[in-house]
């Protein structure tokens, strides 16, 4: 990687510091959620000069996600990278690629976790040669038959990838008709190149046509979760940034689009009002941002002796769809309208102040009670419960009681 290249990132991760540890204020545009096609997520479309002939032989990317929410067992984002190539004789002239990294899915071994996959839609099956992952053990490659469009080419490898860190997304002609996608991380000095799969590919195929756009979502919780039931909007929040993509190693994009999934494409869509899409220097930067959580219901208060313990009720669940309404074509007006009104994430942690004083007791989601103990007698004490998740907080909820 280039010093300048590096220099770049480096100013860029510093500026988010406050972004990865805090409250996030980005000037927004509100996205919806394909009511019933897509999931809850942003993108961006990058163009690049006019193929050479035969396409181009190379392209790569740096991604680094400065938020992600790897420690929770129930995280499931997406950050992508999306290209064409030039296939002549094959279907309809191109194939369709795409790769990234994962903060939690089915590894090889079938267990949960971080992951990094590889995958190409093309008009006939390949030949796949798997890659090894950061637990040393092989890629889990093969071909689904697609029907009329063809097959789906899929190399997925354990890959242990960290918060800041910045991974170079690499495919490229490795050999006569054979195409490599790796994944080597920049951020740690040594380390090597991690190839998750390659791809033997018909003698008529040419080069890549783009290295055109990516994406970043959250998917559906993969079947072995048992889980029926997808929310509404993303649940966490996340930042990545796509910096320094190259064809050939040398050649920059011309232009780079934000883009965001289109609020109006659907009449019942779903408007989550937490993704946004910019141009930083030498890319661009995707997050999703949650709406702060509901506020608590029912506050109440109950004493003995100078100890006063808090008490309230959670917000409702939010709103949800299942697997099965996801592939529906469409959302009832009705369904839509009672999703919209409960759709807010659910708080991951209660906070409880007492004043006067100024004491606080924080609990896990888990608990809805808090007892604050030795409070001095003469005095009426009001006690605000929030709800927050992430650094964004309810408005608060309160309870008052005198301790004669």
């Amino acid at each position: 990687m280039k010093a300048a290249s590096m220099a770049t990132i480096a100013a860029l991760l510093a500026a988010l510091v406050v972004t990865v540890t805090g409250p996030t204020t980005f000037a927004t545009t509100p996205v919806g959620r394909y009511a019933v096609i897509g999931t809850p997520g942003t993108s961006f479309s990058r163009d690049f000069p006019s193929e050479p002939t035969g396409g181009w032989s190379s392209a790569s990317v740096d991604v680094v996600v400065t938020r992600a929410p790897l420690s929770d067992p129930n995280a499931f984002y997406y950050y992508a990278e999306q290209w064409t190539m030039d296939t002549p004789g094959s279907g309809d002239g191109s194939a369709f690629a795409y790769m990234g990294i994962q903060t939690r899915a089915q590894r090889p071994d079938k267990s949960l976790g971080p992951l990094a996959l590889v995958t190409l839609w093309t008009a006939e099956p390949l030949q796949l040669i798997p890659g090894t992952g950061t637990d040393r053990k092989a890629a889990d490659c093969h071909l689904d038959l697609n029907g009329a469009e063809g097959s789906i080419a899929t190399c997925r490898i354990a890959y242990d990838w960290r918060q800041g860190h910045v991974y170079r997304y690499g495919f490229a002609r490795t050999a006569a008709h054979q195409w490599t996608a790796t994944i080597t991380d920049e951020s740690t000095p040594g380390t090597p190149v991690t190839t998750l799969g390659a791809f033997i590919v018909p003698a008529s195929w040419l080069g890549i046509r783009s290295w055109d756009s990516g994406f970043m979502e959250q998917f559906v919780a993969p079947p072995e979760t048992s889980r029926a039931v997808h929310p509404v909007c993303p649940s966490h929040r996340t930042t990545v940034l796509f910096l320094n993509a190259r064809l050939d190693d040398t050649v920059a994009p011309i232009a780079e689009q934000p883009s965001v999934y289109a609020l109006t494409s659907f009449p019942n869509t779903l408007t989550c009002q937490n993704a946004t899409a910019k141009l930083v220097t030498d890319g661009l930067q995707l997050d999703t941002n949650i709406p702060n959580p509901a506020p608590v219901r029912y506050p109440h208060a109950t004493r003995a002796g100078t100890t006063v313990t808090v008490t309230w009720t959670p917000p409702r669940d939010p709103a949800t769809v299942t697997l099965d309404e996801l592939g529906a074509s469409a959302l009832s007006t009705a369904t839509t309208n009672a999703l919209k009104a409960i759709s807010v994430p659910m708080p991951t942690a209660y906070t409880v102040t007492v004043s006067p004083g100024g004491r606080r007791i924080s609990v896990p989601a888990s608990k809805h009670a808090a007892s604050f103990t030795g409070l001095p007698r003469g005095h009426t004490y009001t006690f605000s419960i929030k709800a927050t998740n992430g650094g964004a907080a309810s408005s608060s909820r309160s309870i008052s009681l005198a301790i004669p």
